[in-house]
């Protein structure tokens, strides 16, 4: 069984630029998806700051667009509807950004975690979907699996 998860923008980030303490465990995340042993969700305003973020750390298009191509490849865009705003809004989370990341990830069917390096923007989170760092991941994911994090 494979698990479904959403991950934050600053996982990708982390990752793609190799940035802070969870730059290798976020990488790991997304190699995992690139090798298809999850199955990994991104919100389309993610994908944007991704985007942003990759030219701000001073990318170009010529490394941008591929690595945005191969990111899709392997990585299905998510996008909230009126209803998911309005929740979010609702939910009295402390960064409205974060909490409209937080409910288009609960629109994924049999979704297992949204992955987050920012876990305390995160405190009203529902029992539906936890929420948890790339590490927290990383070791749930090798006693399911049998294979090292």
């Amino acid at each position: 069984m494979k698990y479904t998860v959403s991950a934050d923008a600053n996982v990708f980030l982390d990752g793609l630029l190799q940035r802070g303490d969870t730059g290798a465990e976020a990488l790991e995340i997304i190699e995992l998806a690139e090798s298809n042993q999850l199955i990994l969700y991104i919100s389309s305003s993610n994908l944007m700051n991704v985007v942003y973020f990759l030219e701000k750390a001073g990318k170009t298009n010529n490394e941008i667009i591929p690595a945005v191509k191969n990111l899709l490849s392997f990585t299905t865009i998510i996008s909230p509807n009126n209803s998911t705003v309005i929740n979010a809004l609702e939910a009295n989370f402390n960064d409205i950004e974060d909490a409209i990341q937080y409910y288009t990830a609960l629109q994924i069917k049999d979704k297992d975690y949204f992955i987050t390096s920012n876990i305390k923007d995160f405190k009203k989170a529902t029992v539906q979907l936890p929420v948890i760092t790339p590490r927290q991941f990383l070791k749930l994911y090798k006693p399911k699996t049998g294979k090292g994090a």
